[in-house]
This record gives structure tokens, sequence and C-alpha cells, in this order.
């Protein structure tokens, strides 16, 4: 069985950020390409998921959701793209990468473990078992 390779988080806040500050340079020149643009966004896979995210959330409610992150950008346009970029870098920048980790579990043991792994006796079971059928 393969696995499959997770970066760590910092690496992702990272990247994203990289990600955003070139969609930015592109987005704030005084005539942007939209087409060069979204041709740029696919190749950024974490950003190209957040635009099509956004675009199928904004409230327009289109029979047929976009999938395709060329077709997201080019129906938001260099404008809205660009705050939506802005945005997206200023929450990377606001949470640092430390608090992205998930704390580990407490060592301590629930009380759902210890009923859950308790001995069933027949006919104690908390559902009513039809007649006929096999008993577990």
């Amino acid at each position: 069985m393969q696995r499959s390779i997770v970066p760590a988080p910092h690496f992702l806040a990272r990247n994203l950020k990289d990600e955003c500050q070139r969609i930015l340079t592109l987005t704030g020149a005084p005539n942007p390409d939209i087409r060069a643009i979204a041709q740029h966004t696919v190749l950024m896979p974490s950003l190209a998921k957040a635009v099509v995210n956004h675009v199928n959330s904004i409230g327009h409610r289109r029979k047929h959701p976009i999938r395709d992150a060329e077709h997201a950008v080019v129906f938001l346009g260099a404008e809205r793209l660009h705050q939506l970029v802005r945005k997206m870098r200023d929450q990377s920048d606001a949470t640092p990468a430390s608090d992205a980790v998930e704390p580990a579990p407490s060592a301590q043991p629930s009380s759902f473990g210890a009923s859950f792994n308790a001995p069933v006796r027949r006919g104690s079971l908390p559902f009513s078992v039809r007649r006929g059928s096999p008993t577990p």
C-alpha cells in the first residue's frame, strides 16, 4: 500500500503565501490579462482549489457548479480575484503556522471506551433483535 505524503502545516502556509503574492502582483498590473492569470492559477493547486470553492459558494446558486480553476478565475475577474487573494494572504499572516498543528489527544481514558470494550452478554443488547435473525 502506498502512503501519501502530506506536507507540514507551516510549509502549506508559506507556500500559499508565496502563491498569493504572485497572483497579487499579476492582478495589480494596470491592464491584467485574466487568461494568463487563470493559466498561472492552475499551476498552484491550493490557490486553485480555494478560488473554485469561493466561486461556488458566493451565492449564485448555479445549476452546474464550476469545477475548473481557469473558468473560476475568469468568472471572478481580476479585481474580485485580487480582493479574494489579498484577504487569503492577510488571513495566513494573522494565523501563525504553529497554531495550525492540532494538539495531541489526551492520555486520559474516556468513559465511552470503557463501556464500549465491556463484554456483552446475550439478551443484554441495547436494541431488539427480530426473531429468526442471526444472533451476534
